[in-house]
């Protein structure tokens, strides 16, 4: 998926930001609790069409977007301890 793209489309339910989960081929919406497929590189946003995130799912989503957020944030705590471990 065309990360432009990514970047202007919004959750059609809350309006909020999407996760781009390319294994799944789906847009995550953790504001809505809602995963939009994609299909041939096309997003599929009507909410009578999308599929309801699991309680597990979300927690994981949660998960990955606070350590994106982490990463935006602190690049240079990453940067340091991943020096620290390598051999």
């Amino acid at each position: 998926m065309d990360t432009k793209i990514l970047e202007i489309l919004a959750c059609p339910v809350t309006k909020g930001p999407l996760i781009f989960d390319k294994e799944k081929s789906e847009l995550i919406s953790l504001s809505a609790r809602l995963a939009y497929a994609v299909k041939d590189d096309i997003p599929v946003m009507i909410e009578d069409q999308a599929r309801e995130l699991s309680n597990a799912e979300y927690e994981e989503y949660q998960k990955q977007r606070w350590w994106l957020i982490f990463m935006l944030l602190f690049p240079h705590v990453l940067i340091r301890v991943d020096c620290r471990v390598s051999p």
